[in-house]
């Protein structure tokens, strides 16, 4: 796997579901998509007129949506590179996920905004405002700040937005219905920049300008709160935490990648502690914006960064398998 493919800071990257190939998005405004063994660029998605900011590829890996600050979504056959649809989201495009059906794409933008948009009609279905926050059985308003992160569970009940006002919106993932709002931190402009589910969909893992990652533990009636029996920030980071992905295999690892161009592999202890250092990844210049697992390897990490390239990381060595 060749480490620079992009002219610019690479800010999305992810298997396709196979694990045959990697997706990447940059700042020189270009989708691209290379071979997991040789590194070799298979396309070039060309279009976005300012830089890429986010990437989804949809469950089947035919689909692959991409979105930036030229306040567009596109939405790429992933076997031909061909553009299905170019949409105008109205606001630059920060967060972006597809549905586990791959039926519909969540566009959270810098408006505040959610969208919600319909692969098979070509057309947006609901837009959550973000101007109703729900806590502790009440609701109140708010002006909601820019959207940089968003993920559906993968079970498909829940849709998490990170805010730039450091909270998490939780929504119903198929009525898109506003369930809940969790505070990431109290500190003020601490930008909530990625959320990630574990593989059951019972924790919540936040990342953000706080330097930290939060847990937080899913009830069985849906509740949310900071997990019990065991420290609730992981501190470690000396920068911006950019990116967070539990093991897929694995709810007691999680992964976290952060502006000090480290990459910190976390475990839970026996007593129920979050404790990060025993493998910890350098070899990056610049911040790490994004990371993914393998899908048929969970040993195996993909890591971009500001720096401009692109690595592969085997966790079982903590070796960077790319050149």
């Amino acid at each position: 796997m060749h480490s620079t493919v992009h002219a610019g800071g690479v800010n999305a990257v992810t298997y396709f579901p196979d694990g045959n190939r990697i997706a990447s998005a940059s700042d020189d405004k270009t989708v691209k998509i290379t071979k997991a063994v040789s590194g070799e660029v298979e396309m070039e998605l060309l279009g976005h007129e300012k830089e890429v900011k986010r990437i989804a590829i949809s469950s089947d890996g035919k689909r692959l949506a991409s979105g930036g600050l030229d306040r567009t979504m596109r939405v790429w056959d992933a076997s031909t590179g061909t553009c299905e649809h170019t949409v105008d989201c109205g606001s630059n495009v920060l967060g972006l996920d597809f549905g586990p059906d791959g039926k519909c794409i969540a566009a959270g933008l810098e408006n505040g905004e959610v969208k919600i948009f319909n692969v098979d009609s070509a057309e947006f279905e609901a837009t959550l405002s973000g101007k109703e926050v729900f806590v502790n059985q009440s609701s109140y308003a708010k002006d909601c700040q820019g959207v940089l992160c968003i993920k559906f569970s993968n079970d498909g009940a829940y849709l998490a937005v990170g805010d730039q006002d450091t909270t998490i919106r939780i929504y119903d993932g198929k009525t898109f219905a506003l369930l809940s709002t969790l505070q990431h931190s109290t500190e003020t402009e601490c930008y909530v920049r990625s959320v990630a589910w574990n593989r059951d969909s019972t924790k919540l893992a936040s990342a953000g300008g706080d330097q930290k990652v939060h847990i937080f533990a899913v009830g069985a009636d849906g509740s949310f709160e900071y997990e019990k029996g065991g420290n609730l920030n992981l501190s470690g980071h000396m920068d911006h935490v950019y990116t967070v992905a539990f093991k897929p295999d694995d709810p007691n690892i999680l992964v976290s990648g952060a502006g000090d161009k480290k990459v910190i592999v976390w475990k839970m202890d026996g007593n129920a502690l979050w404790c990060g250092g025993d493998l910890t990844l350098t070899g990056h210049a610049d911040s790490v914006m994004c990371l993914a697992f393998k899908p048929d390897d969970p040993n195996i990490l993909v890591t971009g960064s500001q720096d401009q390239t692109i690595k592969v990381w085997n966790l079982a060595t903590g070796q960077c398998t790319s050149n």
